[in-house]
């Protein structure tokens, strides 16, 4: 009992799909008619459920963007024990329901011992001992049965038409117990209908299905199907005309792995073998009516034609032909729509040497296309059905040849900035070239060559990719060619090739930046780079965080390795910072830092008094500065932000006669730090930062 009540759990969950809020009350969808508007709901639980005995449903509506609910229903509830009695008597998919609301008449389950604590995942949280866990199941039978019964969900008060709907308008719906008819956000949920938009119900298109020998497959997805279909049909017909259910009731999506949660499956078994079968499917809303019909798929069972296997008997040389005799097993012969004769060197490539399909009382075949060759030869029988097909069981017939080619000879190679090697060489003019083997090599010695790829080339042309970053600078090819009987020729003359350096050279490091003295130039160090193909480096200086790089110095490695600079300009109580670039021959380029010196000597000031203010009313939301400004000559302020651990961007610009500045784009709870930073046309002023803000009712 325990396994099957778990896979009717499992399965029940698809009922509850549309319930996608767990943390609301009551969860309600529409449908709209046109000219009315229906409305199905579920509560979330089975006390949930249970309170609607006492307390009713109230279905409330207003116009969209207006705040007060309006009852447009009158209080509904469940049908009584006894009413509810009368329907089990005919439509057993209301006993869950009834047993959730009353708790009367439980049907006697086949007992089972239960051990003090089990954990079923079935999509519930983990149930604990047996009668929750029974109450879990009742719950979501009792959605099932309203999904797949429009009977039901009367009987449950878990549906309302509004019939008194104005065209062109936009309504909002909710559905309450009657207790909270006056509370504004009640927690359940809310949809919205535009009433000019009438709903479709959408076709399966994607369904598809598959014959096997004994049974049908079939397949859909669900992603474009949910909200509005709680339960599908699949009909079945023998003359395309009248189809009947495969299932009294409808059938709901299941899974047990995350992946096909949203891959559809389901299998028929074939009457018989015979016959042509038709299926078409249709989704069931849960309220109450099936959607159109897909496209109709026909199809008879396969025949298992894996067990027919074509022996071929012999095969002989001949002086202008091979022939290729077998025989076929005469209880296959009545279902052999015909014979194709196929020929394979290599197993990569099959080649048919029949167009039109041998019939069964042939017996054998003249292969008339290649001579004194080995190759292997196999029978393919076809049957009457699409994809019947037999196994083939390949002979290799072998020609007695030990004479191998002549080495290819025009091998050239071409390699792009990308590491693409282009090769091409000569084709060989013996008649019986199979193919070709290419071999590289990063060294050119002959013990170091090795297959390039482990198939066959039957081209003459082959890419290969190489990588560039490596400490080999050259690589070599050779070439090979192969004939029908697997004689392998001598290597070809190797090709080289030199890779493009794309290799960046070894930085410089820097290991001093320092001011003695105030008014002092500074002294930068570094130790120069390793590379032997670097070429050039270039000096930066940066001022401040945000100030712009400026290039102060070049030098040409080619001449001379320098690995001081003593920085002529004036600094005082600045931050600086020097960046080194260094080039190689190839272009390629590495760039280094330095730490970050504050200079010595009193800071330049352009702006002072920087006050901030965190501002959080209702209407108004945003953090504000002010300052002062002792400079005439400041043309411009930018305004940089930096949000938590992010990095500081440029957030504004403002002219320079401006002094305050509002940051609207603020969230409650965030942490900011800015800088200001004045821009001037004579000399370069040190930025402000602000302190660490929270935005928040906190004021700096």
């Amino acid at each position: 009992m325990k396994r099957v009540i778990t896979f009717i759990l499992t399965n029940l969950l698809v009922a509850t799909l549309y319930a996608t809020d767990s943390e609301k009350e009551i969860v309600v969808l529409h449908f709209n008619h046109g000219d009315s508007i229906s409305l199905r709901w579920i509560p979330a639980n089975e006390k949930l459920i249970e309170k609607s005995l006492t307390h009713g449903y109230i279905v409330q509506r207003r116009e969209k963007g207006e705040s007060k609910w309006n009852s447009i229903s009158p209080e509904l509830k469940p049908l009584s024990n006894k009413e509810m009695e009368i329907i089990e008597s005919y439509n057993e998919d209301i006993y869950p329901l009834r047993e959730v609301l009353y708790k009367e008449g439980r049907k006697e389950y086949e007992k089972e011992k239960y051990s003090n604590t089990k954990y079923l995942k079935s999509g519930f949280e983990s149930v604990q001992g047996e009668q929750s866990f029974e109450d879990a199941m009742l719950y979501a039978m009792a959605v099932f049965g309203a999904d797949i019964s429009l009977q039901v969900a009367k009987a449950g008060a878990l549906i309302f038409v509004d019939k008194n709907i104005e065209k062109n308008t936009t309504y909002e719906y909710r559905v309450v117990f009657s207790d909270q008819t006056n509370i504004a956000n009640a927690n359940v949920g809310i949809t919205t209908v535009n009433t000019s938009q009438k709903t479709q119900l959408p076709v399966i298109e994607d369904f598809t299905a598959q014959f096997e020998e004994h049974y049908v497959d079939f397949q859909w997805t669900m992603e474009k199907l949910k909200g509005y279909y709680s339960a599908f049909r699949i009909e079945r017909s023998t003359d395309s005309i009248h189809f009947t259910p495969l299932k009294k009731r409808p059938f709901i999506h299941s899974y047990t792995k995350e992946e096909l949660k949203n891959i559809a499956l389901y299998k028929d078994s074939l009457p018989n073998q015979d016959d042509t079968f038709y299926y078409r499917i249709t989704g069931y809303s849960p309220f109450g009516f099936y959607g159109p019909y897909s496209k109709v798929w026909a199809g008879q069972a396969k025949l298992n034609f894996k067990q027919i296997s074509i022996e071929i008997d012999t095969i002989i040389f001949k002086k202008n032909h091979t022939e290729i005799q077998w025989s076929v097993d005469k209880k296959f012969q009545k279902r052999i729509k015909g014979l194709q004769v196929m020929r394979t060197r290599d197993f990569q490539e099959f080649k048919p040497l029949n167009t039109t399909l041998l019939p069964t009382s042939s017996k054998k075949f003249s292969d008339k296309t290649n001579i004194n060759s080995s190759n292997y030869y196999g029978i393919v029988a076809y049957g009457y059905n699409e994809g019947e097909v037999s196994n083939v069981n390949y002979v290799y017939a072998h020609y007695n040849d030990s004479i191998p080619p002549i080495a290819p000879n025009g091998l050239k190679a071409i390699i792009d900035s990308s590491g693409i090697v282009t090769i091409t060489w000569t084709p060989n003019r013996e008649n019986d070239i199979f193919a070709y083997r290419l071999y590289s090599s990063n060294s050119g010695k002959e013990e170091d060559y090795f297959t390039v790829k482990g198939t066959y080339l039957k081209d003459t042309l082959y890419n290969d990719t190489v990588t560039l970053n490596t400490i080999t600078k050259n690589k070599y090819y050779k070439v090979t060619a192969i004939d029908r009987s697997y004689n392998e020729s001598n290597w070809s003359e190797a090709v080289k090739i030199t890779k493009p350096d794309t290799i960046a050279p070894v930085g410089a490091v820097f290991k001093l930046i320092q001011q003695e003295k105030e008014g002092d130039k500074i002294v930068v160090k570094w130790d120069n780079t390793p590379s032997e193909d670097a070429i050039e480096m270039e000096l930066y200086r940066q001022i401040d965080d945000t100030g712009k790089v400026v290039l102060i110095k070049k030098y040409d490695l080619t001449k001379r390795l320098p690995n001081e600079y003593n920085d002529p300009y004036s600094f005082s109580g600045e931050f600086v910072q020097y960046f080194m670039v260094v080039r190689d021959d190839a272009g390629n380029k590495t760039t280094t830092h330095s730490n970050r010196l504050t200079t010595l000597g009193e800071r330049p000031g352009c702006i002072k008094n920087l006050q901030s203010r965190v501002i959080n009313e209702e209407k108004r939301k945003c953090i504000e500065f002010k300052w002062e400004h002792n400079s005439s000559n400041i043309t411009r302020y930018v305004i940089y932000k930096k949000v938590e651990e992010e990095h500081m961007l440029p957030i504004a610009s403002l002219q320079g006669n401006k002094t305050y500045f509002e940051d609207k784009e603020v969230v409650v709870g965030l942490k900011y730090n800015y800088i200001i930073r004045p821009i001037t046309s004579e000399r370069v002023c040190p930025t402000e930062y602000s302190e660490e803000i929270i935005m928040g009712g906190y004021i700096k």
